[in-house]
């Protein structure tokens, strides 16, 4: 079949482009948010700001632990905040992930024509290149987003609200530290609490895709947003959807779905992070040597030939 070039949803649209001569093969989610500025109300103070207080807890049961000094935005730091919350949430997700289509042959696979769309140059193996592209949209555009999230201004630089993916704050742009069995993992908030937006329902009844080890917890019968969540091991810790930087094979599940319906192939996708992607792990299959007509490159030590 055809590979289809967009898929349009309410959860996230897709976009895949072919590949050109030097040019990767793309896949690109396109999440569409809406950030709504939280103002405490009250009156104003002389500094042009109104203050308050806002409770950061999801369930409904609310404590007083996660109350925190907030106050208002002004149109030009909301408006350079929007800015910076996509930029923010794009480099935490992008240049990570690369996915190796099939070399399968067979009648569920890839036809050639279809497969060549994932060889940029004989000697560079067929890959497709991920991207999440991240939509601020505003209220009156005629644009429905799939997230809507409250962007709180904190009072205090030093405070510690714990932000989620309905309620994120003027901080959650920068990298934040968390830590498990005292190692220390960097992490852009934004691109956590947008990664829980690209989960459609098969991941969970809410269609939030959830932490790395969302489910190893529930196992357990742990509380929800329980510390296990966020990686079991120090290894599982360094995903994006746990308390790491790192683009997993885990986080890379929104888009093997994706590339599978843009396909219609289901099966033999592979997860590779770049970087080992760059260095030459990923070794040239035998069908692309043939389709190329170019010498296969010798493969690694330790890696088995893709027939």
């Amino acid at each position: 079949m055809a590979i289809k070039a967009t898929i349009l949803r309410r959860s996230f649209d897709s976009l895949f482009t072919p590949a050109a001569p030097g040019v990767a093969a793309q896949l690109r989610l396109r999440l569409k948010v809406m950030l709504m500025a939280v103002d405490p109300g009250g009156q104003t103070a002389k500094d042009g700001y109104r203050y308050g207080s806002k409770n950061f807890d999801e369930s409904d049961t609310r404590t007083t632990d996660n109350v925190h000094a907030i106050k208002s935005w002004k149109k030009d730091e909301f408006r350079a905040f929007e800015l910076n919350f996509k930029r923010a949430a794009e480099l935490g997700w992008n240049n990570q992930i690369i996915l190796l289509p099939p070399s399968d042959e067979g009648r569920t696979g890839l036809n050639d024509a279809d497969y060549k769309q994932f060889i940029s140059r004989p000697g560079l193996a067929a890959h497709v290149a991920c991207s999440l592209e991240v939509q601020i949209v505003r209220s009156g555009e005629g644009i429905v987003p799939r997230a809507i999230i409250e962007a709180v201004q904190l009072v205090f630089d030093a405070d510690t609200a714990r932000s989620h993916h309905f309620v994120i704050t003027n901080k959650d742009v920068t990298h934040s530290t968390s830590y498990f069995k005292g190692i220390a993992y960097s992490q852009i908030t934004a691109a956590h609490e947008v990664g829980h937006w690209l989960g459609p329902d098969a991941y969970a009844a809410d269609g939030t895709f959830q932490h790395v080890d969302y489910a190893a917890a529930r196992a357990r019968n742990l509380p929800m947003n329980a510390d296990e969540e966020y990686g079991l091991t120090a290894t599982r810790s360094m995903s994006i959807m746990g308390r790491g930087p790192i683009a997993t094979e885990y986080d890379a599940m929104p888009w093997l779905a994706r590339i599978q319906e843009h396909t219609g192939v289901a099966a033999g996708w592979r997860y590779i992070h770049r970087i080992r992607f760059n260095n030459g792990v990923a070794p040239i299959s035998a069908r692309q040597t043939r389709l190329t007509g170019g010498p296969s490159r010798p493969t690694p030590p330790g890696m088995r030939r893709v027939p």
